[in-house]
């Protein structure tokens, strides 16, 4: 009895030691000693991979299991200010060299040869994309408003080799009509310097090519496109509207050797943006029932395509 008095007199000492200097205190007993498996089952798990190296982001452009390139480094960032030193100090040259090495070892490879998808994915980023700087590394981005659109861009992307993510994005309170916008993007230093390299010669000797061709008109049109049906024939027209004219003419260029026929118009004043300053628009549109019905059998877009109830009666 004399002994559980003790103990449980302490425990209360120990209680109000801790509530008044905080739990490092000497004598005081850790909240945890002794208990078994304080987190539970879905956070130990994340704790056992995280030591693994393995990444839980599916937006990190790093391979699967890879351990972090800067594991076990000292001083390779931020050399350490005080007058206690550990490891050897090297220059900012040796530094930014060796951090390229290590990354270049681990980071995801994308496909970057001639293929259908990597034309997709290029043509949906001319049209509603963009390829961003993000610290060390690029960022892939498109925003848009139609679900299937995005997870097309999405399987694309997946399929050259990168490891994209996508997220939806509600619209404002007060912004009366307006849809939500699906987000996809995905990180990559390899795809991000290869497409700002990518001057308008390479990009035409890519699209010159079958598989190339056929993805990135794909991914132009469900970006920038519009299919219309004649109200009494119900036959289709395909418009697709650009602000940059050398983009239309490609696609006029693209046309001749599918065998098919687009009128180029314009310049149009943009009514979508608000600046006075805009640049104006530019369209390719087929010009003949013909035309538009073999676009849409030869390029065979998984949008606008007036299976889906799209196309714009007129």
């Amino acid at each position: 009895m004399l002994i559980n008095k003790v103990q449980q007199s302490f425990f209360v000492y120990s209680q109000n030691q801790r509530n008044e200097f905080g739990q490092f205190v000497k004598n005081v007993v850790p909240w945890n000693k002794g208990k078994k498996n304080p987190y539970t089952q879905e956070v130990l798990e994340r704790m056992s991979e995280a030591k693994k190296g393995k990444r839980f982001l599916p937006e990190y452009e790093f391979k699967t299991g890879q351990i972090p390139w800067n594991k076990g480094l000292k001083h390779l960032l931020k050399p350490n200010k005080t007058s206690f030193q550990k490891g050897r100090i090297l220059s900012a040259e040796i530094e930014e060299r060796r951090i390229n090495n290590l990354r270049e070892k681990i980071l995801i490879r994308p496909k970057l040869d001639i293929n259908e998808d990597l034309g997709y994915v290029l043509g949906s980023i001319y049209g509603d994309g963009c390829v961003i700087k993000n610290n060390r590394s690029y960022k892939v981005v498109l925003e848009v408003t139609d679900k299937k659109f995005a997870m097309n861009f999405f399987a694309s992307l997946i399929k050259i080799g990168l490891n994209p993510n996508i997220s939806i994005i509600k619209p404002a309170p007060s912004s009366l009509g307006k849809k939500l916008k699906y987000r996809v993007q995905a990180s990559s230093l390899i795809f991000g310097k290869w497409f700002k390299d990518l001057s308008l010669e390479k990009l035409k000797d890519f699209i010159n090519t079958q598989e190339g061709m056929m993805g990135y008109l794909r991914g132009f049109y469900e970006a920038e496109g519009n299919l219309y049906i004649r109200k009494k024939y119900k036959t289709p027209y395909v418009h697709i509207s650009n602000t940059n004219k050398i983009f239309i003419d490609m696609v006029k260029n693209l046309g001749e050797k599918l065998h098919i026929k687009f009128n180029i118009y314009g310049p149009y004043k943009n009514s979508g943006h608000l600046s006075e300053n805009a640049k104006p628009v530019y369209r390719a549109s087929t010009s003949s029932i013909e035309d538009g019905y073999k676009f849409l059998r030869t390029i065979k877009p998984n949008i606008k395509n007036g299976d889906d109830g799209y196309g714009k009666v007129r």
